[in-house]
């Protein structure tokens, strides 16, 4: 059983790959990758849970890190990240820094660079729930953050992974706020960050992008394990633009048998610009490896295929026929699954979510 129709709509920013992406994981209360450091050590244990009480968590230069959300996330059963690590801070070189505190509900951003063309330096995505007649289903909405010499841009996009009417949106309780060193500037407010995930049509026409959603998983059940050949759990098509004018972009396929997990992505055309999927192997942990050389460096060509996977806890990538290791394979999933658009999407197709969980009585929660 779907959760679209064979062809639904949902409105959003522009999907990249793995990403909305028109932007680029921690310690006591998140866990982190990349070049970058924080204020306390990081730790593959549970997170604790955060109280009002709790001094702000630092972060500082490029990384991308994953803090607690008191909200709550989906538990999908990949990756060690805590149950709740799912509130994201990117910070893209090693002019940016961040904040989160929580005794002010708000996350601070700061950049004292000075860029020659406009980029993104910072991003934060703040997890939520919604209910609908289809039931709770997670959302999120995405703030980024780029800078043009010393002149700061801000987009906002909503993450809906359904185009039902909601009628609650339960989102994490803090705003975005940007500090130049003398003053601060709210970015996103608790109450727009609220509207945006309630009402997320008029967020991707502020950004000038649709995209549409085709589920295109097949009808049958998925495989049993050791049948020749899987059936993914999770299959959609996007397509940027609506209606006649919308090229199909990616097809995306998510497998699981057991605790083994495959994502697959394969581009079906050359629209998806080739920094959008530079700054996703930034986001998601693929950097390193050895057999994306070509993808950095002019991203991925139609009929291009790049597949994640973990298969008895070991985990790869492949791309152009070469597969290589990846040891945080199951960490770059999660963190593909819970905040990227696309992967949010899968996962509920899915049905992923194994307990979806209450939030905890803690400042942040709504």
């Amino acid at each position: 059983m779907n959760h679209f129709g064979r062809t639904s709509v949902v409105v959003v920013c522009v999907a990249t790959l793995v990403a909305c992406n028109n932007a680029g994981s921690g310690h006591a209360a998140g866990e982190s990758r990349g070049a970058a450091s924080a204020d306390a050590e990081s730790s593959a244990k549970p997170n604790p849970v955060v109280g009002a009480a709790a001094s702000p968590e630092a972060y500082h230069g490029r990384g991308v890190f994953y803090a607690d959300a008191a909200i709550g996330c989906p538990h999908l059963g990949v990756g060690t990240r805590g149950d709740n690590a799912c509130l994201r801070i990117a910070l893209d070189d090693e002019h940016s820094s961040a904040e989160i505190d929580r005794a002010h509900n708000k996350i601070v951003l700061h950049n004292d660079g000075t860029y020659k063309s406009e980029q993104i330096v910072a991003d934060v995505i703040l997890p939520g729930w919604t209910e609908s007649t289809k039931g709770r289903a997670p959302t999120s909405v995405h703030c980024v953050l780029r800078k043009n010499g010393t002149t700061y841009s801000t987009k906002i996009y909503a993450h809906p992974v359904h185009r039902e009417k909601h009628t609650k949106v339960d989102l994490e309780n803090l705003e975005v706020v940007l500090n130049d060193g003398k003053t601060d500037t709210v970015l996103l407010s608790a109450a727009e960050a609220q509207k945006a995930a309630a009402d997320p049509g008029p967020m991707a026409k502020l950004a000038g992008f649709f995209t549409e959603v085709t589920d295109t998983l097949p009808a049958s059940a998925p495989s049993e394990a050791g049948a020749k050949e899987s059936r993914p759990v999770g299959d959609i098509t996007l397509a940027i633009g609506v209606g006649p004018a919308a090229e199909k972009a990616v097809h995306a396929q998510l497998f699981r048998t057991g605790a083994d997990t495959e994502l697959r992505l394969t581009a079906l055309s050359n629209i998806i610009p080739t920094y959008m999927v530079q700054r996703d192997l930034f986001l998601y942990g693929l950097e390193g490896a050895s057999n994306l050389g070509e993808v950095k460096k002019r991203g991925l060509e139609s009929g291009e295929t790049l597949s994640l996977a973990v298969h008895g806890g070991k985990g790869s990538v492949s791309f152009g026929g070469t597969t290589v290791d990846l040891p945080d394979a199951a960490n770059s999933m999660h963190d593909f699954l819970t905040t990227a658009f696309v992967g949010m999407v899968l996962a509920y197709q899915a049905k992923l979510d194994t307990a979806a969980p209450s939030p905890p009585a803690t400042t942040g929660a709504h």
